[in-house]
């Protein structure tokens, strides 16, 4: 029972007043919340490390269903409401941009569509890893 039910309040229980526990709107159906304390929770369960990178959650609701999840500029990255689907979405999204930032720093931005094609081919090639692990570490899909 909180203390706003027993008489009195605390500045706990106000913000769990406020404290949003579900997608509502036309993200209703995203399974994963879309909130930048989930993204970083599920980053850290899933190791993927961002610290230094920013995150930007984009709600533009005319991307659902668009098959949009995710970019980086090498710096940042955005994510895109497909990429709350599920979990399972949401930590392969995390991972190949992830990866791209690792791209960026290591080899340079790409420079030719050659280049942009390899680095995508190996960010693809990561989710997968990204998600057994996520399991791995997690007892089994959530």
């Amino acid at each position: 029972m909180s203390n706003a039910v027993k008489g009195g309040s605390s500045a706990d229980d106000i913000y769990e007043l406020y404290r949003k526990a579900s997608n509502s709107g036309k993200f209703k159906d995203l399974d994963e919340l879309m909130q930048l304390k989930n993204v970083k929770n599920i980053a850290a369960d899933a190791g993927i490390g961002l610290e230094g990178i920013k995150i930007k959650i984009d709600r533009d609701s005319t991307l659902l269903g668009k098959g949009v999840y995710g970019f980086t500029d090498g710096k940042k990255i955005t994510l895109y409401p497909d990429a709350f689907t599920d979990t399972e979405t949401l930590v392969k999204t995390l991972g190949h941009e992830r990866m791209h930032i690792y791209q960026v720093n290591v080899f340079g931005k790409p420079t030719s569509s050659d280049i942009l094609g390899k680095f995508e081919k190996a960010a693809f090639g990561s989710e997968k890893s990204w998600w057994d692990y996520y399991n791995f570490m997690n007892g089994g899909k959530k």
